[in-house]
């Protein structure tokens, strides 16, 4: 077997490895942790949660809400997609290039979603912001852009 062969498979290792660990830290160990703590009360089997969540109107209304949401909410997306895709790929349309980028803003959500987490989350004292402003002062650009001022309780970033 070649090098580069050799080097291929050494990196799908480490891919699927990094891939595997992710999925049981941050996937499994929490549903399974969730479960524990459900079921098992003073270390035996209960299903008194379940019952009583059954029991509540509430909750019975609240999951009937959350299916009819769920099933809605498909039906609207797929009308709505094939109608952009009509609308921007098959029809012969002027303008359907803007009317694309438009369609394409939704994607920019979860970008600012996240980095506005982050810096209400306290972005100059987390482990990400400080290795960042070490890559700044190491470059020579100014390392101030990333942390955040306090402003009215939540902290805004400073570009």
């Amino acid at each position: 077997m070649s090098v580069k062969k050799k080097l291929s498979i050494l990196r799908n290792v480490l891919i699927f490895t990094a891939i595997a660990w992710f999925l049981v830290t941050f996937l499994i160990v929490p549903v399974l942790s969730t479960v524990k703590t459900t079921f098992f009360t003073d270390g035996a089997f209960s299903m008194q949660s379940v019952q009583k969540l059954l029991s509540s109107e509430r909750v019975k209304r609240s999951l009937s809400n959350t299916y009819k949401m769920a099933f809605w909410s498909f039906v609207t997306v797929t009308i709505n997609g094939v109608f952009q895709v009509l609308v921007t790929e098959y029809f012969d349309i002027k303008g359907s290039k803007l009317l694309e980028l438009a369609f394409m803003t939704p994607l920019l959500y979860g970008g600012i979603s996240l980095v506005t987490g982050y810096t209400n989350a306290g972005a100059a004292a987390l482990f990400l912001s400080e290795e960042v402003n070490r890559i700044c002062k190491l470059t020579g650009f100014p390392p101030l852009w990333v942390c955040g001022v306090r402003n009215w309780g939540c902290r805004i970033c400073v570009f």
